[in-house]
């Protein structure tokens, strides 16, 4: 049986954040019609001590010559260390490299300009990497086109066509048998949670959003009844776990009684749950009671996509619902101890200090109306190519001009390319991102880094302060938190 390497690199300041990684579920959902006819080896960079130790079980590997090296990407500090990998695979083996995931299936021409990367799968993997697969064995790298992938022969790039998107509901179980599953279980108030993906895509028309391009703007998800079966074999065959993260953009939009049905048989699992993924739009139409009713089913954790209190800022950006309404659901959620995180973008095209100021005013309040609201740190708005918003301002912000460029740019840290002036000061970005990061308790909820724990509450009234007045003189703090948490500073 041939054997297919894949391979999840770091990601950067993420990896500092959490308790334990997340799983690969891009690679492992790609992989799951190829389990039975190849024999699949995932190297995850994350969960290696040290780069030397992973490259040197990257090397052994490559003595075996698998039939390729797939590699999932997204756009960020992660492109960096799969670009490292790519270059390295190339200097040590004849080994064709792949690329798939968000980043490559936006901008697949740019990608494949590398010299390093040989292909490209765009959007999903189950269905074409099969067929991809299969072809190259017989084939080689003169293979006829194939859906779905973008190839680089003779120096010309060509694209063998769309391929239609996964029915969801005649998808396998994720096979996390493929890895060690407990190296993912993640940690929150002392349960451990695994993750799993209900739905792809969202129904909402956000314009600076990844799925107008990836998930070609639909919106499809399991059955409650199809979650409910594949989540107690995962129960039964993995233990070790007391919770499930839902890690969909949106799931709450597949409408009330659909969540209602999924919470009640959740919660007939024992099991506690939390969502990475949800909008007011679909929030506002629960009551006090039917949260009450999802926390007593085990929902412990929300994420609401805020990104800005503006109201020119949410026009721009396609974002429907109001501070009013956002409001409300958190009065409707305070009755309850569900943890709420609230998520913010900056540097928006024509975004001011005002618009910041905005956001800011929200968060205070929400955290009074609702003590379990966490905001996100303020993270920086990367321009997707194809997303309508990228289009309308791409002769302002063409975007990185190489995969070298784009691991340069991040969501957690400052770029060159801000479209708001006041961000043009890299001080004031990361004074800003520091004290939107331990203004609250979500360090404590979060992290397993307890001099950051002790840290972050010993500094908090002077975060809150700092942010509330936009006062980042005189901050020599922020030298000391760079010094000992570079990867998060």
């Amino acid at each position: 049986m041939r054997k297919i390497l894949f391979i999840y690199p770091r990601l950067g300041y993420m990896d500092a954040q959490r308790s334990k990684p997340a799983p690969p579920l891009g690679i492992l959902a790609a992989v799951s019609f190829l389990k039975d006819t190849y024999e699949i080896i995932i190297l995850d960079q994350r969960l290696f001590a040290s780069d030397d130790s992973f490259y040197a079980k990257l090397y052994n590997v490559l003595q075996n010559q698998p039939l390729y090296a797939g590699l999932s990407v997204y756009s960020g500090g992660m492109i960096k260390f799969a670009l490292e990998i790519s270059r390295y695979i190339k200097e040590q083996s004849s080994v064709p490299v792949v690329w798939g995931g968000i980043h490559p299936s936006l901008l697949p021409e740019q990608t494949l300009e590398n010299q390093y990367i040989d292909y490209v799968i765009q959007g999903e993997g189950e269905l074409t990497l099969p067929e991809f697969s299969d072809r190259l064995v017989q084939y080689g790298q003169n293979m006829p086109p194939v859906r779905g992938v973008w190839i680089k022969k003779q120096g010309k790039i060509a694209y063998g066509g769309d391929r239609d998107l996964i029915d969801l509901q005649a998808a396998p179980v994720i096979p996390y048998d493929l890895v060690d599953f407990n190296n993912y279980v993640q940690y929150y108030n002392g349960h451990k949670y695994a993750y799993y993906q209900a739905s792809r895509g969202c129904p909402r028309h956000c314009r600076y959003c990844y799925n107008h391009v990836f998930n070609k703007g639909k919106f499809r998800a399991k059955s409650a009844d199809k979650i409910i079966s594949e989540i107690k074999t995962l129960a039964e065959r993995y233990a070790s776990f007391t919770g499930i993260f839902f890690v969909d953009d949106n799931i709450f939009a597949m409408g009330k009684d659909y969540v209602m049905n999924l919470g009640k048989g959740l919660g007939e699992l024992g099991l506690r749950w939390a969502v990475q993924g949800s909008d007011i739009i679909a929030l506002k139409d629960y009551t006090e009671s039917d949260f009450k009713r999802l926390e007593t089913c085990g929902l412990t954790r929300l994420t609401i996509g805020v990104e800005s209190a503006s109201k020119k800022m949410r026009t721009l950006i396609g974002k429907q619902g109001s501070p009013a309404d956002i409001e409300q659901v958190m009065a409707r959620l305070s009755g309850t101890k569900i943890l709420i995180w609230c998520s913010y973008i900056i540097s928006l095209p024509g975004e001011t200090l005002d618009d910041l100021r905005a956001s800011i005013k929200l968060i205070f309040r929400l955290q009074h109306i609702n003590p379990n609201v966490r905001n996100s740190p303020f993270y920086m708005y990367i321009p997707f190519s194809g997303t309508p918003l990228y289009e309308q301002y791409k002769d302002v912000f063409p975007g990185p001009e190489s995969l070298e460029e784009w691991g340069q740019v991040g969501w957690e840290r400052e770029h060159t390319n801000s479209f708001a002036d006041y961000l043009k000061d890299t001080h004031f970005f990361q004074s800003l991102f520091l004290t939107s990061l331990l203004d609250d308790d979500k360090v404590s909820d979060f992290s397993k880094n307890k001099l950051l724990v002790f840290l972050a509450k010993c500094y908090r009234p002077v975060a809150r302060w700092r942010l509330k007045n936009l006062f980042f003189k005189f901050n020599i703090e922020l030298s000391m938190f760079k010094k000992f948490f570079p990867d998060i500073f």
